[in-house]
C-alpha cells in the first residue's frame, strides 16, 4: 500500500510540474502572440466612461497601424466595436471594444512584419517641439505612446529580388492613404520582384522634419537589414511616395540625405550604428506631390520618375513639370509621366483609389522598368 502511495504521489507531483511548465509556456505563448501589446494601454477599474474612451480610441490608433497582423473579420470586428463606442459612449460600449481587441486574432508576428523604427527612448524631436498627450491624441491617424513602425513585404525568393522599395502613403502630413496607395502598392511591387517597406510614419502635430526623420530612418533600416539578413536587390534601394508621402520622400532627399543625422536636427539625439549608413536613395518616384530644393545641398540626388494627372485638382500638376526640370537641369536621370485626365489619389489604379484614368495602374511597370534601366548609373556613382 505504501508503495502504491508512493507512486502514486509522485505521479501527482509529475503531473503538477507539468501542468506548471504547460502553464508558463502558455503565458510566455500569450506574450509572443501579443508582442504589439507594448502599445496598448490597458483601462483601470476604477476609470470613468470619458477616460476609458479617450484610452480605447487611443489603442484603436495603434491596432490600425498593424492591421496587417490580424485576420480581417476579427479586425473589422474590433473597429465596429470601436464606432459604436464612439457613438454611445457608455462603459458597456467600451467593455465591449476591450472585448473585440481582446479577441483579436493574430495571423502574422510584430518579429516577421514589423520595425519598430526607433529604438526605446530615442525618437528625435526637433528642438523646442513639445507635445502634451491631448496634442497627439487629437491626430486623427496618431495617439499617445504611438511609436513610428514599417512594414514589411518581403519577396519569397531573395535570390531573384531586384530591389528594395521604401514607400509612403499620402494624405497631407496628417493621415495615412495606405488603403488607396501603400497596401496595393506592396503587393504591385512584389509581384514585380521589389521588397517593399511600408511607413506608418509621425504625422500632425509633429513638424515636417520629425516626419521626414522616419523616412530617413527607414531608408537606413532597410540598408542596415539587406546587409545583414542578406536581401537580394541590394544594388537597388529607391523610395516611392504619394502627394504627403512624395513630400516626405523629397523632404529626406532635400534636407536628410547622405550623412546627415537626426542630431543635427534634435540636440538630444545620440545616433547609433543605423546613423551611421548613409541615408541616399538610388530613385525616387515623387507621385503627385512634392518639389525639389536646390537649396538643400545634397549633391548625390537620385534619378526621379515622376508621375501625376493632368487634371490633379489637389496639387498643381506644374509641380510635376518643375521637379522634372529642376533635376535634369543638374544632369539627373529622370522620367516624367503625366497621364492624361487622372485625378489626384489614384494610387497603383486599383480599389479603392480614385480617378483611375486610362494608365493609372501601369505606371508601376514603366517605373521598374525606369529603375532597372538604371542600375548601372547608380552602381558607377557609388
Amino acid at each position: 500500500m505504501k508503495r502504491f502511495l508512493c507512486g502514486m504521489f509522485t505521479v501527482i507531483m509529475c503531473l503538477g510540474m507539468l501542468a506548471g511548465a504547460l502553464t508558463a509556456i502558455a503565458a510566455e505563448s500569450e506574450t509572443e502572440e501579443k508582442d504589439y501589446a507594448r502599445l496598448i494601454q490597458e483601462i483601470p477599474a476604477d476609470a470613468d466612461v470619458e477616460t476609458a474612451i479617450k484610452i480605447e480610441k487611443r489603442n484603436n490608433k495603434h491596432i490600425i497601424a498593424m492591421q496587417v497582423l490580424f485576420d480581417a473579420d476579427s479586425y473589422k470586428a474590433y473597429n465596429k466595436a470601436v464606432s459604436t463606442m464612439k457613438k454611445e459612449e457608455t462603459m458597456e460600449a467600451v467593455q465591449a471594444a476591450v472585448e473585440a481587441r481582446e479577441a483579436l486574432v493574430e495571423v502574422e508576428s510584430v518579429a516577421d512584419r514589423i520595425w519598430f523604427i526607433w529604438n526605446e527612448d530615442m525618437m528625435p524631436c526637433v528642438d523646442g517641439e513639445e507635445y502634451t498627450e491631448e496634442d497627439l491624441d487629437a491626430s486623427q491617424m496618431f495617439g499617445y505612446g504611438y511609436e513610428p513602425i514599417a512594414i514589411k513585404y518581403l519577396v519569397e525568393d531573395q535570390s531573384a529580388c531586384k530591389g528594395n522599395i521604401i514607400a509612403c502613403s499620402g494624405g497631407a502630413m496628417k493621415v495615412w492613404a495606405n488603403n488607396a496607395e501603400g497596401y496595393p502598392a506592396a503587393q504591385v511591387f512584389n509581384d514585380l520582384g521589389y521588397n517593399f517597406f511600408l511607413l506608418q510614419r509621425r504625422v500632425e502635430p509633429y513638424s515636417n522634419e520629425d516626419i521626414f526623420m522616419d523616412y530617413q530612418r527607414l531608408i537606413r533600416l532597410v540598408k542596415y537589414h539587406a546587409k545583414e539578413e542578406g536581401y537580394g536587390g541590394q544594388d537597388m534601394f529607391a523610395g516611392v511616395g504619394w502627394s504627403g508621402g512624395s513630400f516626405t520622400l523629397l523632404g529626406s532627399i532635400n534636407y536628410f540625405y547622405g550623412d546627415v543625422t537626426p542630431a543635427d536636427y534634435d540636440s538630444d539625439y545620440v545616433p547609433d550604428e543605423i546613423d551611421a549608413i548613409n541615408a541616399d536613395l538610388d530613385v525616387a518616384m515623387a507621385i503627385y506631390g512634392g518639389s525639389y530644393d536646390p537649396e538643400g545641398g545634397n549633391t548625390n540626388l537620385p534619378c526621379f520618375y515622376i508621375c501625376q494627372g493632368t487634371e490633379d485638382s489637389t496639387v498643381d500638376p506644374q509641380g510635376s513639370y518643375d521637379l522634372y526640370d529642376a533635376v535634369t537641369a543638374l544632369g539627373v536621370p529622370a522620367e516624367l509621366n503625366m497621364i492624361e485626365g487622372a485625378e489626384h489619389g489614384f494610387g497603383v489604379g486599383l480599389s479603392p483609389a480614385t480617378g483611375q484614368a486610362p494608365g493609372t495602374e501601369e505606371w508601376p511597370m514603366h517605373a521598374d522598368e525606369f529603375m532597372q534601366a538604371h542600375l548601372g548609373y547608380q552602381t558607377d556613382r557609388y
